[in-house]
């Protein structure tokens, strides 16, 4: 017989609760992303080399990211949270961060954006 504690612990963890990046697979991923830098360089001329010199990597590297055949990843990924609007509301958005919060939590997240500018070299 199943309790009211099971229940509810089930309910918690079945996938309409959980946050949509844990329902999403990595090609989804990589096409969100992907419009999200599309979006931050439109109408700019040679895009990959204003995500170049922004977050300091390879133009290849950016080209890549907005061809759609990778995504950034550890230090490159915090420098575009911190620097790219339409990154960083993407990844609050699949976290399911973008609704109205307590404010000690948006606290916290200014106080962790603030960490990781520092991180990403002060930018």
């Amino acid at each position: 017989m199943t309790t009211n504690r099971q229940k509810e612990a089930e309910k918690f963890s079945s996938a309409e609760t959980k946050p949509r990046a844990f329902r999403m697979t990595q090609g989804e991923w990589r096409k969100e992303s992907r419009a999200a830098f599309r979006a931050y360089t439109k109408n700019k001329a040679k895009p990959s080399h204003v995500l170049a010199e922004i977050l300091e990597c390879n133009p290849k590297t950016a080209q890549s990211w907005l061809d759609g055949d990778s995504t950034p990843a550890g230090i490159l990924d915090l420098r575009a949270m911190a620097l790219i609007p339409e990154y960083a509301a993407l990844k609050r958005k699949l976290a399911n961060q973008e609704s109205a919060l307590d404010p000690r939590v948006q606290e916290t997240i200014q106080q962790l954006h603030r960490m990781t500018i520092e991180l990403a070299g002060g930018i």
